[in-house]
């Protein structure tokens, strides 16, 4: 349930509660239930702002417990969480070594291909440009 459902939820159940609903008492209470560790203490803290200190202010505490977003176990913060990755890529980095050079000669006779071929492709393309100048002439004069 994201964010805004939440509070539209909260909003509804607080009217059922108080009779009256608005967007930023809606928002506040998900904000306590967010602080809150248990259904205990959200209800406590309701019940400490004014609601009724009955029954079902405590189950309301609890279906918001139940429906609040929770960070995963043992997820921790998101830069804690940065920092373990950060931490694996550079072990993974340390691992990887270079690579010896068998031969020059071999490399240099293939990268004085590329340019050739680089060329041809030039053409190519060049080429194709004409004919497709070509061929609007043509269109345009009948």
């Amino acid at each position: 349930m994201d964010d805004r459902q939440l509070r539209a939820w909260v909003g509804d159940q607080l009217h059922a509660l108080l009779g009256f609903a608005e967007g930023s008492l809606a928002a506040y209470v998900v904000a306590l239930g967010k602080k809150a560790s248990n259904p205990a203490a959200l209800t406590q803290q309701l019940v400490s702002q004014g609601l009724p200190d009955a029954g079902e202010t405590r189950a309301f505490a609890a279906d918001l417990m139940g429906k609040m977003p929770r960070a995963s176990k043992g997820g921790g913060s998101t830069y804690k969480r940065e920092e373990r990755e950060a931490t694996k890529v550079a072990e993974r980095n340390r691992s990887y070594a270079m690579l010896e050079d068998d031969g020059e000669e071999s490399d240099r006779a293939e990268d004085a291909k590329v340019p050739k071929a680089k060329k041809a492709s030039k053409e190519e393309r060049k080429e194709e440009k004409r004919r497709e100048k070509h061929l609007r002439k043509g269109k345009g004069a009948r």
